[in-house]
């Protein structure tokens, strides 16, 4: 690496952390969990606000929802996903096996 002064800037602002994949589960009765926490649809808001906040256009959310689980609050998650301009987001799904015969 080349040995250089960097000039000073008034206005820089902090380099921001590579942030994590955000997995939001949703169990069938419509709880959200956030890396093992279970949290209200509210908290969730705040928790992607807050990501969203400090690594804007770079957060990757995962919504992995129990088959049972009202459709409802698959679409309030995502819903909170587009409001706080996170649209790295996508629902997971469990592949099924093919039959080879």
């Amino acid at each position: 690496e080349l040995p250089v002064i960097l000039p000073q800037a008034s206005e820089a602002q902090a380099l921001t952390t590579q942030p994590h994949e955000m997995i939001v589960s949703i169990d069938e009765k419509g709880q959200y969990f956030l890396e093992g926490q279970s949290i209200s649809l509210h908290t969730l808001d705040l928790k992607l606000r807050t990501a969203a906040t400090n690594n804007p256009g770079r957060v990757p959310v995962v919504l992995r929802a129990d088959k049972r689980c009202p459709w409802e609050f698959v679409v309030a998650a995502v819903n909170s996903c587009r409001k706080n301009k996170i649209h790295d987001y996508r629902v997971t799904t469990r592949e099924v096996p093919h039959n080879s015969g």
